[in-house]
């Protein structure tokens, strides 16, 4: 990079559009980061331009907060613990800290991570135009956010994210068998080991979430007056 004149901006995928490099912003998971883009590498949408200084209200507006103004096609929605409104599907997971402590055990790292959780979940969106982010939340939770990959996007964009974060709860919360398909584990060849091999499909917390809400988000297909 150095031989090419190339500056180092950030950790993860070079995007080419979709973000900026210019200004530290704080992520939606209340830390503050160097640039836009650089939360988007780690999977971490943007709440609010300039460093983290408010302590959020749930599903309130954060007042001196600089958030970015919404389309007139978009009421919007602020997801738990950020201070602006976003236009994006929301989806939220509880799980059980116990549980999933139990299933870590059975990894080779002995770590359940949420960049993990995330790319699982990611890898189950069909939508290219679609990005997921996801982060902690208060408590037990984790907070999935699919937004449209690139800026400007159409209303037609949005709603397919948001049908996304809808069909990512369903898959979920029906335990669809896809979501142990992924994880390339051959069944047990002895019946104790059922219980460690039930572990080993559910090392990235999918099994151990009991709880899915999908937060409703105003898309007004109109344009507003």
């Amino acid at each position: 990079m150095a031989n090419v004149g190339g500056i180092f901006s950030y950790r993860g995928f070079c995007f080419r559009q979709g973000c900026s490099i210019d200004g530290a912003i704080c992520g939606l998971d209340g830390v503050t980061y160097d640039s836009e883009c650089a939360a988007v590498g780690r999977g971490i949408p943007k709440d609010y331009d300039g460093p983290c200084r408010f302590l959020p209200v749930a599903g309130q507006r954060c007042p001196g907060a600089d958030c970015s103004p919404l389309p007139p096609h978009c009421a919007g929605i602020i997801p738990p613990g950020a201070c602006c409104p976003l236009c994006a599907g929301v989806v939220r997971f509880t799980f059980s800290p116990a549980q999933t402590l139990q299933l870590a055990q059975h990894t080779d790292s002995q770590l359940v991570t949420v960049q993990e959780m995330g790319k699982k979940l990611e890898s189950l969106v069909q939508t290219a135009e679609c990005r997921l982010g996801i982060y902690l939340g208060q408590g037990a939770e984790l907070v999935v956010v699919v937004t449209p990959r690139w800026t400007p996007w159409t209303k037609v964009q949005l709603h397919a994210c948001v049908s996304e974060a809808h069909r990512l709860s369903v898959l979920v919360t029906q335990k669809n068998p896809i979501l142990e398909v992924n994880d390339l584990y051959s069944p047990p060849s002895k019946q104790k080991d059922a219980e460690v091999y039930c572990a080993l499909l559910c090392r990235s917390m999918l099994c151990s979430i009991y709880s899915v809400e999908l937060l409703p988000m105003n898309l007004e297909m109109e344009e507003r007056e």
